[in-house]
């Protein structure tokens, strides 16, 4: 008895991990590691993977998104568009002047 038991309990591991292996769940692994781990940017994603903007909570959560976004902001250092306001600053400057 207990190893027929064992041998169910294999065989539906192995049931449950073919019947997770489908092309949505590969995709959303695809895109969890593209953004997640590899750090690209979220437009090149998207366009590679032909996911519209609406369909994008199909594959990473709110706070997913959140923690991968501000991970890349730094560790809060400086603002996201510091040098590109400091340019439009000089850029002022010399044209007043």
């Amino acid at each position: 008895m207990l190893i027929v038991i064992r041998i169910f309990a294999v065989g539906y591991k192995r049931v449950r991990f073919y019947n997770n292996f489908s092309p949505a769940n590969f995709r959303k692994c695809l895109f969890r590691f593209m953004f997640l781990e590899n750090k690209l940017p979220l437009q090149d994603i998207l366009v590679t993977m032909n996911i519209p903007m609406c369909n994008i909570v199909n594959y990473i959560s709110d706070d997913e998104m959140i923690a991968g976004c501000t991970d890349r902001i730094g560790n809060g250092d400086g603002y996201i568009l510091e040098d590109w306001c400091w340019k439009v600053l000089e850029e002022y400057e010399r044209i007043m002047n």
